[in-house]
């Protein structure tokens, strides 16, 4: 529609300033001019920003982003990676040459293995010498014990014979007494009537025998009782007649000697025990005193242990310096610069490589005049155009002094947008709103001998009004002055137009909607 326009406008215009009428061949006065064909827009309050446009790099955001350096200076060997490149955390990205740490590491990794050998057999010979002490003291232990019990059991026996004897001997020497003499006279009785009673049954079974009464087995029985009952008298008459007579010297003499002897024999149970359990003792200390051998041999365990762990941390330290000859990815991300090359010298101060996170997040960093960076604040919204032509959303985060040398300072605008670090763009600062402000499309506003105007329509005229802009916001300008909220503005045509000229205003195109005042 609007292209429609412009070449019905155009064709008008030649018709009207190209072609001569016929009254100016005939040297008449010309007619009045025909009116200029105009689409038309009213002005309207909206809300209008306030804005700053800016230029930038996209950076990594702020903690995103590491220059990676070399912790011991050295040329450089390789560097496996280019601009542009994706990494894994912890791939080696560039090495150091570093002969003479890997020389020290090796060394470094022989003396641990050696001294790690020694520390082990130290400890096994440390391990083997306190268990064969611990037996030792063991069973020197069972033996004392041993020893004790045996000499105890010893004594205890030598004493009980000892006292066996005594016994005997004090019996013998006082005789029997008046009990075991009763005994032995009444054992002899008893003996007599037991005889005097097998005499008459012998007699009786004889008389009985001889008249065939009884049996020959039966009287041979009787016979025997006879002869069993004058034994047992004649026993019991001898047993009470030593008994009467008492001991005879020989017997007591025998009685003292195994007295004697028994008493010897506690003594030397005594002895001999007391021995052996003082043998089993001094063994028992020998082998508790073995311990300082196995204390000595436990500090030279733990020296070895000691002097192992040293030569493993020598050999840590010596395989953490030759790993700083091994340039790593931190985490996940891109290759963002290459500052360095094999054959450089790289120290802790010079970058080799510069990397970005994998999680793609940039901050777009703009640079702007000072004076401009004084009107920006921490926390304004901002619009930051992408590769694509859209915007994205963004808000400032920090305001960076202005560098002396270039007058320029930085303004960090925090975006979730997704960018190449280090490509350029422009981004646009929200310093204000005017929730309410006159605002007209930017084509009504025109130069005219280096002042702005707009030319209101006012019913078939176009009458010029000067104007004072304010901020541009999404194609609409604010005016300040010069039109209130309302008036009807040209917005196509008005270049062809002056103040007063007559005007026809076209229908405007139905698919471009108009905002409301």
């Amino acid at each position: 529609m609007k292209v429609a326009a412009l070449i019905w406008i155009a064709g008008i215009a030649c018709l009207a300033g190209c072609k001569p009428s016929a009254v100016e061949e005939a040297g008449e006065k010309p007619a009045e001019a025909a009116p200029v064909a105009v689409e038309t827009v009213k002005a309207i309050r909206r809300s209008m920003r306030t804005t700053l446009e800016v230029t930038g790099t996209f950076n990594p955001s702020q903690g995103g982003s590491a220059k990676l350096t070399s912790a011991a200076p050295g040329r450089i060997a390789t560097v496996n990676v280019k601009e542009g490149d994706h990494v894994r955390a912890g791939e080696v990205l560039a090495t150091i040459e570093s002969k003479v740490q890997q020389s020290q590491q090796a060394a470094a990794q022989a003396g641990s293995l050696a001294a790690a050998q020694q520390a082990d057999e130290a400890r096994l010979t440390y391990q083997a010498s306190a268990a064969d002490h611990a037996a030792a003291v063991r069973t020197a232990e069972q033996s004392l014990q041993t020893a004790k019990v045996e000499r105890d059991s010893a004594v205890t026996q030598a004493n009980f014979d000892y006292q066996t004897a005594l016994a005997d001997l004090r019996r013998i020497r006082s005789g029997a007494r008046p009990q075991e003499l009763a005994q032995a006279h009444q054992a002899t009785v008893q003996a007599e009537v037991t005889r005097d009673r097998a005499r008459r049954e012998l007699q009786r079974d004889q008389a009985l025998s001889a008249e065939g009464f009884i049996a020959r087995r039966q009287l041979e029985d009787a016979q025997a009782a006879a002869a069993t009952a004058e034994s047992a008298l004649a026993a019991a008459q001898a047993n009470e007649s030593l008994i009467r007579e008492g001991a005879r010297p020989e017997e007591l003499r025998a009685a003292e000697l195994k007295a004697a002897a028994a008493r010897q024999a506690v003594e030397n149970a005594r002895k001999v025990g007391a021995q052996r359990v003082a043998q089993a003792e001094t063994a028992l200390n020998q082998a508790r005193q073995a311990v300082l051998g196995v204390e000595a041999k436990a500090r030279d365990a733990t020296a070895l242990s000691s002097l192992a762990r040293q030569k493993a941390a020598e050999t840590a330290a010596a395989a953490a310096t030759s790993a700083l000859a091994q340039i790593r990815a931190p985490y996940d991300g891109q290759i963002v610069h290459r500052l360095l090359n094999p054959g450089d010298f790289a120290d802790s101060t010079t970058p080799i490589l510069e990397i970005a996170g994998s999680s793609g997040s940039v901050d777009f960093v703009a640079s702007l005049p000072a004076a401009d960076a004084a009107s920006v604040r921490p926390g304004m919204e901002a619009e930051i155009e992408l590769a694509n032509g859209k915007f994205a959303a963004g808000r400032v985060v920090s305001v960076s002094p202005a560098d002396p040398q270039t007058g320029l300072a930085g303004a960090r605008i925090a975006t979730s947008a997704h960018a190449v670090p280090g490509s350029f763009g422009q981004a646009r600062i929200v310093l204000g709103r005017n929730p309410n402000a006159i605002a007209v499309p930017k084509e009504t506003l025109l130069d005219r001998d280096g002042q702005t105007v707009v030319f209101l329509a006012n019913g078939d005229t176009a009458k010029m009004a000067p104007v004072v802009t304010g901020a541009k916001d999404a194609g609409f300008i604010e005016v300040k002055s010069g039109v209130k909220a309302g008036d009807t503005l040209v917005r196509l045509g008005q270049y062809e137009l002056s103040d007063g000229a007559k005007i026809k205003v076209a229908e405007p195109a139905k698919s471009e909607p108009q905002e409301k005042p």
